[in-house]
């Protein structure tokens, strides 16, 4: 569990692992040099199954990789420090994988907003059942939810296909999570429980908020996922997914970062035969995307929350 400055939500977090109906597990929790209340409410609890490492911030793919270097289970899974997950996740997904070879289990997951779990949105449709890495990742033909709670991993996967990037900063956990699932036989499905997704929505947009470094760490990171998913499999359904996740990249910066705009527009040239699928954000962008196109509502949609979130915007 990496940790920065989450002292609003690490406790709730730390309880949420501690609950766990399984109880055969060590809680490796890695303070990335918090600034805030977060190493008092860590040192409040008192469980022999926790394991605690302080360093100065090295952002989040150096604390999962420290983290990873301290554990001994043959079992992996990294979650993060504002999100919770269900009593029986651990349960389900270790039967899942008994007597398994090189299989990785999944479990669902749902959106809660703005700290109040009793208001889960179980988010658009998806993959319920045994199958095999390539079909999850291409299944909405669209970016998927890759989010590291969601799975639990062999030790003997991850170890000879490397650990996080730390190169990365955003959308790093697709990074790492495609490449180390794409070698893995089989994704075993653990019905039942579920990841718990902490979305704060009164903050602005990612049009607002990213930074440029930011943008370049998630360019890169689809760079990579698309070499990856290409040498595994050159089909129309990866070159979609590819697609897509360019043009996600594209919205993100639109309309603020146009150099960062052009560099993906060149990486989407390649993909000119693919139909871009734009996608939804409300009643009121959805109107303006059918009669106007994309650029039309994310440019509203931008300067709707530059006035009404003033502080947001880098």
């Amino acid at each position: 569990m990496p940790s920065y400055n989450a002292s609003p939500y690490v406790r709730e977090a730390i309880e949420s692992v501690l609950k766990q109906s399984y109880p055969y597990f060590e809680l490796i929790i890695v303070n990335d040099g918090s600034k805030d209340d977060s190493d008092k409410i860590i040192r409040s609890f008192h469980d022999s199954r926790i394991i605690y490492i302080q360093q100065d911030n090295q952002g989040q793919c150096a604390a999962c990789n420290n983290g990873f270097k301290k554990s001994s289970g043959s079992l992996i899974k990294f979650f993060d420090a504002d999100d919770i997950l269900t009593e029986k996740a651990l349960e389900v997904q270790v039967k899942v994988l008994n007597n398994t070879e090189n299989c990785v289990a999944y479990i669902q997951w749902a959106r809660f907003y703005n700290n109040d779990v009793t208001k889960k949105n179980p988010g658009p449709p998806q993959v319920k059942g045994d199958c095999l890495p390539m079909d999850y990742i291409t299944w909405q033909r669209n970016t998927p939810m890759l989010q590291c709670g969601i799975w639990l991993f062999p030790r003997q996967l991850i170890e000879p296909n490397g650990l996080w990037d730390e190169r990365l900063s955003l959308i790093n956990d697709t990074e790492f999570i495609t490449r180390t699932i794409l070698n893995a036989k089989e994704l075993k499905y653990a019905n039942q429980c579920e990841l718990l997704y902490r979305t704060n929505i009164n903050s602005g947009t990612l049009s607002q908020t990213l930074s440029k470094k930011s943008l370049d760490s998630a360019l890169l990171s689809i760079d990579l996922v698309a070499g990856y998913l290409l040498q595994k499999e050159n089909s129309e359904r990866v070159k979609i997914l590819i697609a897509q996740s360019y043009q996600m990249l594209r919205e993100w910066a639109f309309p603020k970062h146009k150099s960062f705009i052009r560099l993906v527009e060149k990486r989407l040239d390649k993909y000119s035969e693919i139909k871009i699928h734009y996608r939804g954000s409300g009643a009121i962008f959805n109107i303006i995307l059918k009669m106007f196109g994309w650029k039309a509502a994310r440019f509203l949609q931008y300067y709707y929350y530059k006035m009404r979130f003033p502080g947001s915007s880098n």
